[in-house]
C-alpha cells in the first residue's frame, strides 16, 4: 500500500495516524484536532487557517516533530 505524501494538504488524521508524536504537537499549539470529528477533513493548511497561524512556523514544527 501506497504511503501518503506528507505535505501540508495531508489530513490532520492522517498525519496522527502515520506520526503519533505530532499530538504533543498539537496540544502544545492548544488546536482542539485530536478530538475533534473534522481531522479526516482537514488539512494542516487548513487548520492554520481556522486557527490563524503562521503556517511556515508550524510546518516546520510538524517536520520537526516527525523527525
Amino acid at each position: 500500500m501506497k504511503q501518503p505524501i506528507i505535505d501540508r494538504n495531508i489530513l490532520i488524521s492522517q498525519l496522527l495516524t502515520l506520526n503519533p508524536q505530532v499530538a504533543t504537537l498539537l496540544i502544545d499549539l492548544r488546536v482542539d484536532c485530536i478530538g475533534c470529528s473534522l481531522n479526516r477533513f482537514c488539512t494542516v493548511s487548513d487548520l492554520c487557517e481556522y486557527y490563524q497561524l503562521d503556517e511556515e512556523s508550524v510546518w516546520d514544527l510538524t517536520m520537526k516533530a516527525i523527525d
